[in-house]
């Protein structure tokens, strides 16, 4: 989706600028006329500052969880600094080429691509529970402190080297996913933040520009 162009200057004329199909809100060729009372600023400024929330609110709530994630499969802070950088080392790596080849590029595309890869990440990022499970060692106490007898007990068929092999905890599988999920998410929002604003500002009026960014900038408090 792009949006109309705007004259930028008071003395610049609308008429003059001619709307091409490229302009018109949809998806490849599917464009159709009910589509385009979305093809808007206003309607970008919101899906633009509902997604900078999301990406905010999976950040947090991966900073929040990472502790319980160091105890559940057996790594230290040293490592959980190590997955907490990748999106820093992405990000530095991709911003100089998305911003140089942005201004040329269809800006709109490269803003959805990055948000699919900031949701496969999120995907990425809960694969652990949903390949090794739940903790249950820390299920064996209730809410009042007493113990419990659902624990993680080898079975009387395994010998002990078999037990002790079968309760080793996968960390370097679960940290080498975390860390390439993250990695991900510093390629997603690369182009949110690099390419959204700039795009927002080139598609509204300049008197107009300072209202849309300081709205855009609420979401940040």
């Amino acid at each position: 989706m792009k949006f109309s162009p705007v004259p930028t200057e008071e003395g610049s004329s609308s008429s003059e600028i001619i709307i091409n199909r490229d302009y018109l809100c949809g998806i490849g060729r599917f464009k159709p006329r009910w589509l385009q009372r979305f093809a808007d600023p206003k309607v970008y400024l919101v899906i633009f500052c509902i997604v900078g929330v999301l990406e905010g609110a999976y950040f947090s709530y991966f900073v929040g969880v990472l502790t319980t994630l160091e105890k559940r499969f057996a790594f230290d802070s040293t490592v959980s600094g190590f997955i907490l950088i990748a999106d820093s080392i992405s990000a530095a790596v991709l911003s100089l080429v998305v911003g140089y080849f942005g201004g040329k590029a269809h800006k709109p595309r490269m803003i959805a691509i990055g948000m699919m890869l900031v949701s496969v990440s999120c995907f990425m990022s809960t694969l652990p529970y949903f390949i090794y499970g739940p903790g249950l060692h820390f299920l064996s106490r209730d809410i009042l402190g007493t113990k419990k007898d659902e624990l993680e007990y080898c079975s009387t068929e395994f010998k002990e080297e078999e037990c002790g092999n079968q309760a080793k905890t996968p960390t370097l599988p679960v940290v080498i996913i975390l860390f390439l999920a993250n990695l991900l998410c510093g390629f997603g929002y690369t182009a949110y933040y690099t390419i959204g604003a700039p795009y927002l500002d080139d598609n509204v009026r300049k008197k107009n520009s300072p209202m849309y960014f300081s709205r855009y900038n609420i979401q940040f408090f």
